[in-house]
C-alpha cells in the first residue's frame, strides 16, 4: 500500500464541532441503540473512518457484538493472559514505522487447531485492538499489521471453516475503530493460496488495496519497514530485543474495566425493549 502526502494531511486535522455533532445525532437516531455518546467515545468512530460520518456510523461494531456475542462481546483480558504471554501468535513491536505508527506481528502460520480455539485467538485480537482504539495517536495514525504466514499448513486450511473466514473478515474490515493502514504479508508458502483465493472474492477493494506480498530476501518489505525495526526474522538488524515479551500487552490488560463497561452497550432486543 501506497501512503499517500493526503493519509499524513489527515492525521493533522481536527475534528471540527460540527462533524462531532452531526455523528452524535446520526448515533441518537438509531432507536434500538444503546452506547455512549461521549465525545471520546464517538472520536475513535470518526478516526477510524477517515472523518467521514456516514462511513462512521456504517461501522458494524456494535451489530457484530449482537450477531456474533461469542466472539465480538469482549471478555474480561486476564482470562486471556496465558495466549498474551506465550507470545506465539502476535506481538507489537517496540519501534514505530517511518510515519510513526505502531507495528504489529501476527504469526497466522503459528495457529495451531489442536491448542488454539479460534474464538480465543479472535478475543485476544479484538481486545488488543479494542485497547488501541482509545489512543488518541492510534485513532490518527493508526496501525501496520506484518503477518507472518511462513509456517501455514494444510491442517490450517481444514481448519477456516466458512463461518471462521467470514467472522474474521468482519473483524478486520467492518467492526474495529482502528485503523489498519497497511498489511504486509511475509513468506505465504504455496499451500496459502487455497485459503486466500478462497477469501478474495469477500474481501472489500479497500481493503485488499491495504495488502502487499513479500518474499524472498524481503527487501520490498524493508523499503516500507526498515531493518533497524524489525526482528531478525524479518531481515532485521536490531540488536536490542524488539518487543517487550512480558509487558507489551500491559495496555490490554489497564482495559479490563472499560471492556466491562462496554459490555453493557449495545443494541437493544426486541425483547428487552
Amino acid at each position: 500500500m501506497v501512503v499517500t502526502t493526503s493519509d499524513v494531511a489527515l492525521a493533522d486535522e481536527e475534528v471540527s464541532p460540527e462533524v462531532l455533532e452531526s455523528f452524535r445525532k446520526l448515533v441518537q437516531a438509531d432507536a434500538d441503540l444503546v452506547c455512549p455518546l461521549t465525545d471520546d467515545f464517538l472520536l475513535r468512530f470518526l478516526w477510524a473512518a477517515d472523518l467521514d460520518v456516514k462511513k462512521s456510523y456504517h461501522l458494524e461494531y456494535f451489530a457484530a457484538r449482537r450477531d456474533f456475542p461469542d466472539v465480538f462481546l469482549l471478555n474480561n483480558p486476564y482470562d486471556y493472559l496465558p495466549i498474551f504471554k506465550s507470545n506465539e501468535l502476535g506481538f507489537e513491536l517496540n519501534e514505530r514505522d517511518p510515519l510513526g505508527r505502531r507495528i504489529f506481528v501476527a504469526r497466522i502460520g503459528d495457529m495451531d487447531p489442536s491448542r488454539h480455539k479460534f474464538e480465543d485467538v479472535l478475543q485476544t485480537c479484538l481486545m488488543t485492538m479494542e485497547a488501541l482504539s482509545v489512543d488518541p495517536e492510534v485513532q490518527r495514525l493508526g496501525i501496520v499489521v506484518l503477518v507472518d504466514i511462513t509456517r501455514f499448513s494444510y491442517k490450517l486450511v481444514r481448519w477456516l471453516t466458512p463461518y471462521k473466514i467470514k467472522v474474521s473478515l468482519k473483524f478486520l474490515q467492518d467492526c474495529i475503530p482502528v485503523k489498519m493502514q497497511a498489511l504486509y504479508c511475509v513468506n505465504a508458502p504455496r499451500v496459502f493460496s487455497l485459503t486466500y483465493n478462497a477469501v478474495k472474492p469477500l474481501m472489500k477493494e479497500e481493503f485488499k488495496r491495504k495488502i502487499s506480498w513479500h518474499n524472498g530476501d524481503l527487501s520490498s518489505l524493508h523499503k516500507v519497514l526498515p531493518p533497524c525495526v524489525l526482528p531478525k526474522d524479518f531481515g532485521g538488524t536490531k540488536t536490542k530485543d524488539p518487543v517487550d515479551w512480558d509487558s507489551w500487552f500491559g495496555h490490554v490488560l489497564d482495559k479490563a474495566p472499560l471492556f466491562e463497561e462496554l459490555r453493557s452497550f449495545g443494541y437493544v432486543s426486541k425483547q428487552e425493549s
